[in-house]
């Protein structure tokens, strides 16, 4: 008797852990922004001026604002990065799941915060993450819950982590080694923000 191999499913959770992913992380990024704005007197919401035909600047010009919130947006990329990770770990990637797609429209936050002056562009941008991520967790749901489970799983995926790369090779990151380079990915542009907020003075 022929018996039809059964795939196992795992329990999916429905819940709206992308739209608090991104309602958080948006607030955390206007924080950033409001510090340097009360205490270096710029405005929230970067303001573009011509100073030249065809070049632009940030209004208000500071030494190294620029090169502020550039840091500042590689940092918040890869904080978001890290953040997603935790949440949507490899055990999302199931066929016809749009997480990914999700996330990847997701790292255009800090670039929106920090660089882009039009509101309708953030409201746009902002209700469209909020409406898609809302139905990704009503319609398709998670393979693991919110807790314990994610940081569980994010350990197990970064244990012996192996990264292909087209000019490298094959890298493999022995243990948790890897761990290293996530906390660089994080404090190097975080340091050089500091830097150039500092010396803003």
């Amino acid at each position: 008797m022929n018996r039809k191999r059964r795939n196992y499913v795992p329990g999916r959770y429905y819940d709206i852990r992308l739209v608090l992913m991104y309602v958080c992380l948006l607030a955390f990024y206007i924080g950033l922004n409001c510090i340097i704005s009360m205490t270096l007197h710029t405005p929230v919401i970067a303001e573009w001026i011509e100073v030249r035909p065809g070049f632009w600047n940030l209004s208000n010009e500071i030494k190294g604002l620029l090169s502020l919130r550039t840091s500042l947006c590689f940092f918040e990329l890869n904080f978001g990065c890290l953040i997603a990770a935790l949440l949507c770990g490899g055990k999302e990637e199931t066929e016809g799941n749009p997480i990914f797609w999700w996330v990847f429209f997701f790292f255009g936050l800090p670039v929106i915060v920090n660089f882009v002056s039009d509101l309708w562009i953030w409201i746009t941008y902002t209700l469209g993450m909020i409406l898609s991520g809302w139905l990704i967790g009503k319609k398709t749901g998670f393979v693991l819950p919110i807790g314990k489970e994610i940081w569980t799983n994010f350990k197990e995926e970064i244990n012996g982590l192996v990264v292909v790369s087209r000019k490298l090779g094959r890298l493999h990151f022995r243990g948790n080694s890897a761990i290293i380079i996530i906390v660089a990915a994080l404090l190097i542009p975080l340091a050089f923000a500091i830097y150039y907020y500092a010396g803003s003075f």
